[in-house]
């Protein structure tokens, strides 16, 4: 995923078939086309026993600058059976196990034409132009911003909250 702008990841969403055990996420710099170096990742989370999205929070925000590149990345206690089309650019599969947890560094891979239904949740300045300023209600109606949602689809309610200070 490359982002079009700051962003601070906040959690990471997998759709998977269920099943039992733990799982970690994570989310890794981009090495030349592989994942490098982790930027942040998860506590270990039990698995959903029921087929769907599972959203985990990760321990501490990994921040990601605009145009940078990332890898998001799991690993199953045991294999719950994922969510995936053939595609490229594909995963990159780490020889690390359940075992090894998830590695600071993803170490060698081999890349394949698999594509996961995972996601990254990320806030962002909606408008960074409007940060710390006061409008009028004319500016304020010329305002158009286009927002994107991740996950995508999203499960359950979203709320936006603008807070405007206007004369």
């Amino acid at each position: 995923v490359t982002l079009a702008e700051d962003v601070d990841i906040h959690s990471i969403s997998m759709y998977h078939h269920g099943g039992s055990g733990g799982l970690i996420l994570g989310v890794y710099e981009d090495d030349s086309g592989l994942p490098g170096t982790r930027l942040g990742i998860t506590g270990t989370a039990m698995l959903n026993a029921s087929a769907g999205w599972q959203t985990v929070n990760l321990l501490s925000p990994a921040n990601v600058g605009a145009g940078e590149t990332i890898w998001l990345a799991w690993v199953f206690e045991s294999n719950p059976g994922i969510r995936y089309e053939s595609g490229s650019p594909g995963r990159a599969q780490s020889s690390e196990t359940w075992g090894g947890g998830m590695p600071s560094a993803f170490g060698s891979s081999g890349q394949s034409d698999y594509r996961y239904s995972i996601y990254a949740s990320y806030t962002t300045s909606i408008v960074p132009a409007l940060k710390n300023m006061t409008l009028g209600v004319e500016e304020l109606n010329s305002i158009e911003e286009k927002v994107v949602i991740y996950p995508n689809p999203t499960s359950g309610e979203l709320t936006l909250t603008w807070k405007c200070t206007y004369s």
